[in-house]
């Protein structure tokens, strides 16, 4: 009986870190895995906290789910909402991800203006040299159906923006 209690001794805290490895420990990591393996709905259901509660990786995440419609109806309005929140904070795929719908969103009218300011702010931030020379491409094809006061205006605004951080909120 004694082995026995040893034994369960030492095997508790492994059988509860498992236990909590397994089944509530969730990550962004996790949920970026899910979605790279196709399970959306997981993903969106570990992202969607992480997100509300500022975090701007998960926020253009969901972006991306409401774009392509992955899992959820797809709703430019809805990764508009969460590409700009994680595009105020500096990330970098949300901010060129805010410009295209900006240019394209069936949803609305075309905004130029705030198109060429994220493709402009992307193409600042971006990581990668071929996802900055696309987000310049893409800024200077906009330019293109703007006038060259809007363009100032536009140029102006990307010089002057400042990455916000967003207020984080308790549940």
């Amino acid at each position: 009986m004694r082995r026995l209690a040893a034994v369960l001794v030492l095997i508790a805290p492994l059988l509860s870190f498992q236990l909590f490895a397994s089944g509530c420990a969730k990550t962004p990591e996790d949920a970026k895995r899910a979605y790279k393996n196709g399970d959306y709905k997981t993903a969106y259901k570990v992202l969607k906290p992480f997100a509300e509660k500022g975090d701007p990786d998960s926020q253009f995440l969901l972006g991306e789910i409401y774009k392509r419609g992955h899992g959820v109806p797809q709703d430019d309005a809805m990764a508009m909402n969460w590409y700009r929140r994680a595009a105020w904070q500096g990330q970098p795929n949300a901010q060129n991800n805010l410009g295209i719908l900006y240019f394209r969103s069936q949803a609305m009218k075309p905004d130029y203006v705030q198109a060429h300011v994220w493709l402009n702010i992307a193409a600042s931030n971006l990581p990668v040299a071929k996802e900055r020379e696309t987000a310049v491409k893409n800024r200077d094809l906009i330019a293109a159906f703007m006038t060259p006061s809007q363009i100032a205006e536009a140029e102006k605004s990307a010089r002057e923006w400042k990455p916000k951080m967003e207020q984080k909120r308790e549940r």
